[in-house]
């Protein structure tokens, strides 16, 4: 209740309730996930930022191959976009 996850928990929540599906849930792990992996570009020695370079690389191919996938299904563009997780910028 307490954590940064209470958040992104009870929002997921609510969502599966209403749609029976965690997609909601995913996207929002992800991007915290990304949000929290962003903070890697500052420290200078270590794993961490080798590690943030992998998961945003990961993190974009899989953007990558949901918008091509949801297009060859013929997705409405509109419901693509509500799916689509942050980019690691």
């Amino acid at each position: 209740k307490y954590s940064d996850y209470s958040k992104i928990v009870t929002e997921g929540y609510k969502h599966y309730e209403e749609e029976r599906t965690f997609i909601f849930l995913e996207k929002e792990i992800e991007n915290y996930l990304t949000e929290y992996i962003k903070r890697a570009k500052l420290i200078a020695f270590g794993p961490e930022p080798l590690i943030a370079y992998f998961l945003a690389k990961k993190n974009n191919a899989l953007i990558i191959r949901m918008i091509l996938i949801n297009k060859l299904n013929e997705i409405d563009p509109e419901e693509i976009k509500g799916r689509l997780r942050k980019l690691y910028i």
